[in-house]
């Protein structure tokens, strides 16, 4: 299995609800279908064009392409109510892109572990990496992913792909 490499935001906690205020308020009219139905009782947002003019993602990107000496692609936010769950699935038709990523704006208490495997019909193939907020993940899209059912209301990360 390819390897998921994590990195620290240093501004989390000073950007933590100017992320989750833009998330939670942004549009969700454009998210293609097979996006849509992939999440389970989340507001996954657009992707969003508009967020040069907030200067916090705007350095949150910057420290992003910095870390991992790549170039953002897309970026979207997912916030999860209780039982909220993104299904099985990986980013290969996603093109142009190389990486795909997830940060952790809230992790509250019961939140799920994101799950990765080389083949996800196969249980013996997963690997579940806890989430702790301020942390971001970055690993090959091609590599399948999903994050299971938990009581975590309030659970927000800041996603997309790097090429």
């Amino acid at each position: 299995m390819s390897a998921v490499r994590e990195w620290i935001y240093p501004n989390a906690g000073r950007d933590k609800l100017v992320f989750l205020e833009n998330i939670k308020n942004a549009k969700s009219d454009n998210v293609p279908e097979p996006n849509r139905e992939r999440g389970i009782n989340c507001h996954i947002t657009d992707d969003w064009a508009e967020w040069d003019k907030v200067p916090q993602i705007m350095n949150f990107i910057t420290w992003l392409e910095e870390v991992t000496e790549l170039k953002l692609d897309d970026i979207w936010g997912v916030h999860y109510k209780d039982q909220g769950a993104i299904k099985w699935h990986n980013h290969h038709n996603f093109s142009g892109c190389t990486h795909s990523f997830a940060y952790y704006v809230n992790t509250p208490p019961n939140s799920s572990a994101i799950c990765f495997a080389r083949d996800p019909n196969d249980s013996d193939t997963w690997v579940s990496v806890p989430v702790e907020e301020g942390h971001c993940l970055v690993w090959e899209k091609e590599l399948p992913h999903c994050v299971p059912p938990s009581d975590h209301a309030g659970r927000c990360v800041i996603s997309g792909n790097l090429k």
